[in-house]
């Protein structure tokens, strides 16, 4: 018996509208992705050039550069500016300002610097990370100009900054490292000025009489396009309204039991990322502070917020003494590189639950619920 063969088509000899979309859909991904690698490439050549400009500065662990893709273009032309800082892990870096010394003084009128690619804090193959800011530059006018140079802060968190008889390091001074400025020849095009002889064959215009009064069509028009323009907004303004209601409808200890239970679930201790695990503990805890308390704990340094809490009468001191110990902790093997048992972890997870739990916001009623939040002998099943 023969088989009937399958077919794409339907009886009438059309093309079903699934593949149409499945074929327009790998069109553009691939016209998109070839773009991105091309744009990539060429945004490297032009800062490995021979025509490029590099000024490198090296302090300790860390290498900051400023290259420009030119020192020597037309006024027609935009220039490439690259600020590139390469630390090894653990190094703190901060302070990255340049675009404001960019604008700062003469400059503004000077030249106009516009951010069109970063990458922050990416891992290289020998095991450093890598800061990268991309600008275009566009000069004004013809002449010679001076771009500033570049800095930048970091903290080196050592053992050996550690006071004797200190359970954790005391904060490292930050470092401040800076390039020389590079020099920038604008030309103006050679055909820039006119002779003249030029100025003398320009032709004069007939002036050109004014159109008739427009109809009423072109003010409908524009009534009817603000009309949807704000009942658009009106609808985005509500969509984000509710979206925010309902993030602060859940409580905070809701929240961090959630957090909590998802760390729980990735096993990090298990898989050997303990530094990460610290990293995301200490997050949830100082979120869990921010949604409950209204303390912008994740943008402040342990000495800032101890010195916040200390002066809340919400917090009292045992709760300061406790917080004091945990974020500690989680210091110590963020940025002093400590590595601590499978014990300890699991007691850092339990007190982050027991301090969640403790100051948790209460039912006014005085009802609680069941649920808590996972201990060591629940990780460890």
């Amino acid at each position: 018996m023969d088989q009937v063969p399958r077919h794409h088509h339907r009886s009438d000899g059309s093309t079903p509208a699934s593949v149409v979309c499945a074929w327009l859909l790998t069109t553009v991904l691939i016209v998109c992705l070839t773009g991105c690698v091309r744009n990539t490439r060429d945004d490297d050549a032009g800062f490995s050039s021979a025509s490029a400009v590099k000024r490198t500065s090296q302090d300790g662990p860390v290498t900051l550069s400023l290259i420009a893709s030119t020192d020597d273009l037309a006024l027609t032309d935009h220039s490439q500016l690259r600020l590139e800082i390469v630390a090894d892990s653990g190094v703190i870096v901060s302070d990255i300002e340049y675009e404001q010394a960019l604008a700062e003084g003469d400059r503004a009128f000077e030249f106009r610097a516009q951010p069109v690619r970063q990458e922050l804090a990416k891992p290289t193959d020998n095991g450093k990370l890598r800061w990268t800011i991309d600008y275009a530059i566009e000069f004004f006018l013809p002449g010679e100009y001076e771009l500033p140079p570049a800095e930048a802060s970091f903290v080196v968190p050592t053992e050996e900054e550690r006071p004797a008889g200190e359970a954790t390091p005391s904060p490292a001074e930050p470092r401040v490292i800076s390039t020389e400025p590079i020099k920038i020849v604008v030309r103006a095009p050679p055909d820039a000025a006119m002779s003249p002889e030029q100025w003398g064959r320009i032709q004069r215009l007939d002036p050109v009489e004014l159109a008739e009064k427009p109809g009423p069509w072109p003010w409908i028009t524009s009534v009817a396009v603000v009309g949807a323009l704000a009942i658009a907004i009106w609808l985005l303004r509500r969509s984000k309204r509710r979206r925010a209601e309902a993030i602060l409808h859940i409580p905070a200890h809701e929240w961090a039991r959630r957090e909590m239970g998802a760390l729980v679930a990735e096993n990090l201790i298990g898989r050997g990322l303990v530094q990460e695990f610290y990293y995301r503990i200490s997050g949830v805890v100082r979120g869990y502070i921010e949604r409950r308390f209204d303390v912008s704990a994740p943008e402040m340094t342990t000495e800032e917020f101890l010195a916040t809490a200390g002066e809340d009468r919400r917090f009292e001191p045992a709760t300061t003494m406790e917080l004091n110990r945990f974020l500690s902790a989680c210091d110590l093997v963020k940025y002093a590189r400590h590595e601590p048992g499978t014990i300890a972890s699991q007691g850092v997870l339990e007190a982050a639950g027991d301090f969640v739990e403790r100051t948790r916001e209460r039912d006014p009623q005085g009802e609680t619920d069941d649920t808590s939040t996972p201990s060591a002998e629940e990780q460890a099943a």
